[in-house]
Parts: C-alpha cells; sequence; structure tokens
C-alpha cells in the first residue's frame, strides 16, 4: 500500500473492528513518558500519527522551555487538544478541559489537581486526579479529541463538573480576544486569537472549538476571570483575560462516568462541529477508537522490525521512531481562505534548522510520499509568504534560528532523486534565498535570505551581525544546497556563483588556534576567544554571542560541503583525529560536544573522513548508551520535533545522513536484525548478528553480498531495497578506509 493512502487511512480512522493486538506489538514498545522531564519537553498526550489533534495534560508550571506538561510536577490544570513536541519555546495549549466536583475556584488554576496512577501508550492517556476523585482518561483521532471522565465515591447530590477554559495557551502565549458559548442544541463553543507565541510572522493565531457532552447538563454556567455568571450562554474575555464554560451533572450515583468529543478548526466553527458530525454517524465507542489508534501506530511502526538488542535498547528506539511521528502536522483543509494548498497542507515545521539533519533524511528513505507532501506544502507556503520558511507554526513564519535550511532539504531530495517535488518552484525559492538582501537589517534573527555583506564577502563580520560565524558557515553550506539542487535538475551553470561562494567561509579560519572565529571589519580577531564559550556571561541577544546555540568547538565541523578543506588546515588528518578525539572525549562539558545540540550531530561521524570509522563505531554506541534512558528524564535536551529521536534511531541502524548529499555515513548497528519495510514493497535489511554490547567495532561489511571496504553508502545503493551484512568485533579494526566518502563542492572546483 502506497504510504500517502496509509496515512489517510490513518487519518479518518474507519470504525472497522480493531486489529487483535499480539504479544509482539511494537506500539507495546513505546514508553510515552520518556522525556517529559529534564529537557526533552515532550507530553505524553494521545494523537495519531501527524494528527492535528494532540489531547494531552498539562501541569501547573508556566515558563520558558515547558510545552506545558512536566511529569516532575505535582498538580496537573487540565487537557489541551493542540501541543508540539519537544520544543524549546512552547506554543499552542489551546482549549483546556478539567472535571471538578461542586465549588471550582477560578484564581491561579485553583481547579488544578495532584495525580496518581498515570498511564499512556500511543494514542491513549490515563491519569487519576486526586481532588475531584475523577480517573480521567483521553484518546483521539487526527481530528477528534475523546475525553471519558468517571467520577467515583460520589454523594448523593454531588455537582459532577466540567470547566472549559477558552483562553488557554502555553506560555509565553497570550489571548487576545476569547469568547464561550452554550449552543441551543447543547454544543460548547470557544474562540480565541492567540498572540505572542513563537510563531511570530504573523503573531496571532486564532482557532475555533466544539465540544460535545455525552449527557445533557443539570447546571450550565459562563465565566470571566474569577467570576461565574449562572445561566448565562456566552461570554468573551479581552487581553490577557480568561473567559469559559462549566457544565454541571447532578448525581444520583456512586459512580459516573461523562463522556466528551471535542473538535478544534484553525478556519471555522463549521469545520470544528463537522469533525465531530463525522465521528458521530459512524457510532463508534470511546474503547474502539483507542484500539484503533493504536492498531494505526502499530502498523507504521512495524514498518520497521528489530530484533536483538536489550529490551531497554528496544524500547527507546520504537519510542524515538514514535516521536518522529508527531510533527509536522497535517492540517489539510485548515488552511486559511487565501492560501491555495496544491495538495496536502501541513505546520508545525518547528524547525527545519533542527528536523534537516535527521528527521527529514529519514523519511525521505523510509516515507518518501510523506516527504514529497511535506516539501510540496513547504512550497505551497513559499507562495503564500514569498519565502521559504525555516519553521512554520500557528500560521506564522517562525525566526530563523540560522541559514536558509529549507535549501538543505529540497537539495538533500533531488540528489536522492525523491519524486513527485516540484523542484522547478523549490529552484526558485533557494535562488530568492541565494541572492536576494530585502531581509538585510540590523536584527537578532537572521535575515530571510541573505546579507548584503555576505553576498560581498562570503561570510559576515562579527561588530556588525549577531551569531556572525555560526551565520556564515549556515550560509556557506546552504549555498552548496543551491548548487546541488540546482545542477540535480541541470541548472548547475546557473549557481555556480554560490558553489564558489560556498568556499569563502574558510576566511573564517584561524590555522593558529584552529576553530573558525569571529573577525572585525578591520580584519582582526575579536579577542579574547575561549573556544568552549557558548554565551558570554549575561549575554543572550547580544553581538557579543558569535555562535549559534553553540561554541566554536561545536562548529568546527559544519562545512559539510568541503571537509577535507577542513582537515588540511588542521594539519592533517591525524592531528584532526586528535582534535576530534578532544572534541568527543570531553563530550557533555561545556562547549564540547553534546548530542542533544544540534550544531554536534553530524560531528562524531565526520571521523570516516579520515579513514578513521572505528571512532564512530565505539563514540555512537557510547553516546547512544550516556544520553538515552527509559525515564521520564531520559533525553537530556529538547526533541525538537523529532530531531533528537531521529537521531536516536539513524545511530542504533548503524547509518547517518550527510543532509543534502546522496550517502550516508555507516556506523555500529545495535541490533543483531532490523528490516525497514520500503514503500515499493522490498526492505533494506541490516544484519549484524553478533553486534552486542561488547562487539561494536565493524570487522566488514557485505552490500548485497558483495564485501565493500567503505564506511558510506549511496543513497541509490539502499533505496529500492538492500541487504547489509555486518561481521562485528569487539577490537578496532581498519575496516572503511579503503575509500573515503566524498567532498563535493572541492571537486566541483577542481573540475
Amino acid at each position: 500500500m502506497k504510504q500517502g493512502i496509509f496515512l489517510l487511512a490513518i487519518f479518518w480512522l474507519s470504525c472497522a473492528p480493531p486489529t487483535r493486538e499480539t504479544a509482539n506489538s511494537v506500539a507495546k514498545q513505546v514508553d510515552v513518558f520518556i522525556g517529559t522531564t529534564g529537557g526533552g519537553n515532550m507530553h505524553p498526550g494521545a494523537t495519531t500519527p501527524f494528527g492535528m489533534i494532540a489531547l494531552s495534560p498539562h501541569t501547573d508550571s508556566q515558563h520558558w522551555g515547558n510545552m506545558g506538561y512536566n511529569y516532575a510536577d505535582s498538580f496537573i490544570i487540565g487537557f489541551v487538544h493542540n501541543q508540539v513536541s519537544g520544543i524549546g519555546c512552547s506554543e499552542y495549549g489551546n482549549f483546556l478541559v478539567m472535571p471538578a466536583r461542586n465549588h471550582i475556584s477560578l484564581e491561579n488554576f485553583g481547579y488544578k489537581s495532584p495525580r496518581t496512577n498515570e498511564q499512556g501508550k500511543p494514542g491513549y492517556y490515563a491519569v487519576t486526579l486526586t481532588k475531584p476523585n475523577v480517573r480521567a482518561e483521553l484518546t483521539a483521532t487526527a481530528r477528534t479529541a475523546h475525553h471519558r471522565y468517571t467520577f467515583k465515591q460520589n454523594a448523593k447530590g454531588d455537582t459532577l463538573k466540567l470547566l472549559f477554559n477558552m483562553s488557554r495557551c502555553s506560555f509565553p502565549q497570550k489571548p487576545k480576544r476569547s469568547e464561550a458559548r452554550i449552543e441551543n442544541d447543547g454544543m460548547i463553543h470557544g474562540f480565541g486569537i492567540y498572540d505572542e507565541g513563537f510563531g511570530s510572522d504573523p503573531s496571532e493565531m486564532q482557532a475555533f472549538f466544539s465540544a460535545k457532552p455525552s449527557k445533557k447538563p443539570d447546571v450550565i454556567s459562563v465565566y470571566k476571570q474569577s467570576e461565574i455568571f449562572s445561566n448565562r450562554t456566552s461570554i468573551q474575555a479581552g487581553k490577557s483575560e480568561e473567559c469559559g464554560v462549566i457544565l454541571g451533572w447532578i448525581t444520583e450515583k456512586e459512580e459516573e462516568t461523562i463522556e466528551l468529543t471535542c473538535a478544534i478548526s484553525y478556519k471555522s466553527y463549521q469545520n470544528s462541529d463537522n469533525y465531530i458530525r463525522t465521528i458521530e454517524e459512524k457510532g463508534t465507542t470511546f474503547n474502539r477508537i483507542a484500539e484503533q489508534v493504536e492498531t494505526a501506530w502499530n502498523e507504521l511502526l512495524n514498518k520497521i522490525q528489530i530484533q536483538g538488542g536489550s529490551e531497554t535498547e528496544r524500547k527507546l528506539f520504537y519510542t524515538a521512531l514514535y516521536r518522529m511521528c508527531l510533527m509536522p502536522t497535517d492540517i489539510t483543509g485548515e488552511t486559511p481562505d487565501n492560501f491555495k494548498a496544491t495538495g496536502k497542507a501541513f505546520t508545525n515545521y518547528f524547525a527545519i534548522w533542527d528536523t534537516y539533519r535527521t528527521q527529514n533524511p529519514f523519511f525521505t528513505l523510509w516515507l518518501p510520499s510523506l516527504q514529497k507532501d511535506l516539501l510540496n506544502a513547504l512550497l505551497d507556503i513559499a507562495d503564500d509568504r514569498g519565502w521559504l520558511p525555516d519553521g512554520f507554526t500557528g500560521n506564522g513564519l517562525t525566526p530563523i534560528q540560522g541559514g536558509t535550511n529549507a535549501d538543505v532539504l529540497f537539495a538533500d531530495a533531488a540528489v536522492k532523486n525523491l519524486k513527485g517535488v516540484d523542484y522547478e518552484r523549490a529552484f526558485k525559492y533557494v535562488m530568492k534565498n541565494a541572492t536576494d538582501t530585502t531581509g538585510d537589517k540590523p536584527s537578532f534573527q537572521a535575515t530571510k535570505g541573505r546579507y548584503a555583506d555576505y553576498l560581498r564577502q562570503g561570510f559576515l563580520y562579527a561588530d556588525k551581525q549577531w551569531v556572525s560565524v555560526s551565520k556564515s558557515l549556515e550560509y556557506a553550506y546552504n549555498d552548496y544546497c543551491v548548487y546541488a539542487l540546482a545542477n540535480a535538475i541541470g541548472k548547475g551553470d546557473s549557481t555556480r556563483f554560490a558553489l564558489e561562494r560556498s568556499l569563502k567561509v574558510f576566511e573564517l579560519f584561524d590555522t593558529t588556534t584552529g576553530f573558525f572565529r569571529p573577525k572585525r571589519s578591520d580584519g582582526k580577531w575579536i579577542e579574547p576567544f575561549k573556544p568552549t564559550l557558548i554565551f558570554p556571561e549575561g549575554q543572550v541577544w547580544s553581538y557579543e554571542v558569535h555562535y549559534y546555540e553553540g561554541s566554536a568547538w561545536q562548529y568546527l565541523g559544519y562545512v559539510p560541503h568541503n571537509f577535507y578543506r577542513l582537515i588540511e588546515l588542521l594539519g592533517g588528518k591525524e592531528k584532526f583525529i586528535a582534535k576530534w578525539d578532544t572534541l568527543l572525549t570531553n563530550r557533555n562539558k561545556e562547549g564540547y560536544f553534546t548530542i542533544w545540540n544540534e550544531p554536534d550531530m553530524l560531528a562524531v561521524w565526520q571521523y570516516i573522513y579520515a579513514g578513521k570509522a572505528d571512532r564512530v563505531q565505539r563514540f555512537t554506541r557510547d553516546v547512544l548508551k550516556e544520553n538515552f534512558r527509559v525515564a521520564p528524564d531520559g533525553y537530556k535536551g529538547n526533541d525538537d520535533s523529532g530531531t533528537l529521536s531521529a537521531w536516536y534511531v539513524w545511530a542504533s541502524l548503524g547509518l547517518f545522513p550527510n543532509a543534502g548529499q546522496d550517502w550516508y555515513f555507516v556506523g555500529s548497528p545495535v541490533f543483531t536484525k532490523a528490516i525497514i519495510k520500503l514503500e515499493n514493497g522490498n526492505a533494506l535489511v541490516i544484519n549484524a548478528p553478533n553486534a552486542s554490547e561488547k562487539n561494536v567495532y565493524v570487522k566488514s561489511l557485505k552490500l548485497n553480498g558483495v564485501p565493500i571496504d567503505r564506511a558510506w553508502i549511496r543513497h541509490s545503493e539502499i533505496a529500492s531495497g538492500a541487504t547489509l551484512d555486518f561481521e562485528m568485533t569487539d577490537a578496532p579494526t581498519d575496516w572503511g578506509s579503503g575509500e573515503l566518502p566524498p567532498s563535493p563542492s572541492f571537486n566541483k572546483i577542481q573540475q
């Protein structure tokens, strides 16, 4: 079955009887609580693959770096209907629902509750709220949210309540305007305009909410701020104010269950009402929906089968694969009226600066029809906004974190011959990125397009631009990717200027210190220079910051288009290896290699350029073991929309992409066997029968039965199906030194 059809089936879950779960259900391996505290910034809520609904609990701490849920918090404040995953700053968290009993205090989330017996799996979440003594259960389809609240140990005459907060949004967003209504037919409606989120162009987003309870309430009221208005059916609130609805059921039963079907839309009440109507017409139940969603997750995750490894490694692998498939979010049919979608529509590219390195290349190999849809949807955004985004969420372009890294996505797809992408349209926009200076203005965000100074000299001066070194490095690789895309579609000559400009960044390399350094416009290096420094004390948004979220050490290897030139400047292979040993042996120390920081994600693999694949094998295994655990704090840093999870998946399989180029590094497979089912019906089979915690080194490798002595593989060699047979051993070998990987821009310039 083609992946596009498969995803559609997931998004619109049918009411066919769910598949009975088997003992080897891979969805059971997923631990939705991994990474929900300690930096991962993930949520445990109920959702479908790439679904618009993410029905998740929110806890009571509200601050930067908190997505809304933190496992370490003591109180739950309610359950929201949209959520991003693993991001360093928040967005969404709208339309909060919370069960309560009898009296409700509205000030400072007075209805919040301690929790116990928290459980979760793909598509299902449950928790006991001890204050109202309610068992809360959540499940979801792609467009509908399903709540089940069981009120226990009721006294006769208790009023069982559901509170709807229509103004709720995750920090730092603020409600600009909101409203709540109870319609004559019993439908609950909410609307909000939310401002100051991470989607900054425009900064506002709007959302509509519909909800239908399973029972007609006995008592209705609305509220604004801390005041409750009995028997009113509508209310509005202004900027930074809250409003909502409270429904009440007077019970005569010791235990009573109230179910709730909800939907959101970014376009209209008509859409959100229709999503509820559609699911009701199917006559399904809460339990069946939960079963179907888990089945859908199981079918998707089971497209990669693994054997061997430890129970911990298998659980981490499938949890990471699950996290990779939460975003971007399919919002087909939910774009603004004047937005022209040529196919599926997606949002929550959050952000490409992260995902282009790991997640998107994995989709290109594993789910190419999905990646095709994601890229064409980006082009639709570009048609609407005039630029390819670096990130897009809440119907807004997000701040650009470094370069114009959509260039890398389209180059990666083109050189790997991904079918169905409108490369001519992509070429227009990456050329605009490479040549247009209309966005050049003083700013602590990277500009759209290029700076005029960069176009003139091929790098940026530190006394004129914030994070001048990292921007220069990113623009250099972006320029190479502009050429790579153009060359793949027969237009390479028109972009040779970008290829040649991509090498000028080496003007920032200081041979005395062996680092890319900030340089003043008078030609002098910035002093003092500390290569482990990320942010000077007390400085974040300052021209004293020269590297974006990183240090000189962490950006040293970011010349993937001409890595051999870097090796030469460092003094040759042996000195390069010694320098990289310093970077890796000091890992997790301030300013050195940290896997949860994106600029470092390629570094451990780059030993292969010097013929030292054994270092890659040892260090990738160590990084996997040291930085990922089956625990709520099992990720040390943000997952960034599945970016870090995708690194785990790649490294566990023993492969890694060099995004924007048509080949993969080869590492050390963790599992004795992995079968990646491809969309064409074939499979990429990775056999490593004696792989173990001890046997981390590669003694030999066969590709389709033919021995190879190179630690890199072309995409074309595996994309249609292939078999890799590893022979592993417990001691370092010189395997992989026979043929080193290409250095594309260096080779092209020489021609």
